[in-house]
C-alpha cells in the first residue's frame, strides 16, 4: 500500500543517500541545506510502499531564500505566485508505479488550496532526461524557456503548469501587468489587454471574460 506523509529529520539519511545517487539530474544536497530547505517549504512529502521509503518530494513556493538555484530564480523573476518543485525523487526499483504522479497530484491539490496559479520545475535537456521529460509531458507541463547551468554544462527545460481555476486565472493577469504592464485597474474591473481585445474580470471573483475587436 501506497501512504504519503511529511518527512521528519529522522527520514533526513534515506533522503540525502537517494539524492546522492541521482546528482546526474540533481543539484547536491548536505544536511544543511536540506534541513532549511524542509524548514521553508510548504511541500516536503515522503511516498511509502507497506512501511519503506520509496520517494521524496520538496516544493517551494516563490520568494524562498533558501534557495539560491540559477532555475528556482528565473521563475521567481518572472511569476508572482507559483509552487516549484524544486526534486522529486524515486527509487529506482518503484519506478513506473504511479508514485511521481502522486506525489504532483498533491501538489496540484495544495496549489489549489492556497490559490497558485503555476506548477513549475525544471528538467534537464542536455544531458537528455528522457523519463522526466515525458512526465511532465504527460502532466501537462509546458516548456517556457531553457537556460545553461552547472557552469553552462547543462541545459534545463524551464516548465510550467497552469492550473485552471477563477483564482489561477486572475493571477496569470497580474502576472502578465507584472511582464508587460499594459494593464489598467479601475475600483470594479481588472481590463486585461489581449492580442484580440480585452478580458475583464472581477478581483476575488469568478472571472468572466470576453473577446472583441
Amino acid at each position: 500500500m501506497i501512504t504519503i506523509r511529511h518527512a521528519e529529520k529522522e527520514d533526513f539519511p534515506w533522503i540525502l543517500d537517494l539524492n546522492r545517487e541521482n546528482e546526474i539530474w540533481l543539484t547536491p544536497l548536505d544536511e544543511e541545506l536540506l534541513s532549511a530547505l524542509a524548514d521553508s517549504a510548504p511541500m516536503f512529502l515522503l511516498a511509502e510502499v507497506d512501511g519503506q521509503p520509496v520517494a521524496f518530494m520538496i516544493a517551494l513556493r516563490e520568494n524562498n531564500q533558501v534557495c539560491q538555484l540559477k532555475v528556482y530564480q528565473w521563475f521567481n523573476e518572472r511569476y508572482s505566485s507559483f509552487l516549484y518543485i524544486d526534486r522529486l525523487v524515486t527509487h529506482e526499483t518503484f519506478r513506473g508505479q504511479g508514485i511521481g504522479r502522486l506525489l504532483y497530484e498533491k501538489a496540484v491539490q495544495k496549489a489549489l488550496e492556497d490559490q497558485v496559479p503555476v506548477l513549475a520545475a525544471a528538467i534537464e535537456t542536455i544531458p537528455y532526461n528522457e523519463r522526466s521529460l515525458g512526465f511532465h509531458k504527460a502532466m501537462g507541463f509546458e516548456e517556457a524557456g531553457r537556460i545553461l547551468v552547472r557552469n553552462e554544462t547543462v541545459e534545463v527545460s524551464l516548465q510550467t503548469k497552469a492550473l485552471d481555476s477563477a483564482a489561477s486565472r486572475l493571477a496569470r493577469i497580474r502576472d502578465n501587468e507584472k511582464k508587460s504592464h499594459t494593464v489598467l485597474y479601475t475600483l470594479f474591473y481588472i481590463p486585461f489587454r489581449h492580442d484580440n481585445g480585452f478580458i475583464y474580470g472581477l478581483p476575488d471573483a469568478d472571472i468572466s471574460y470576453k473577446f472583441g475587436k
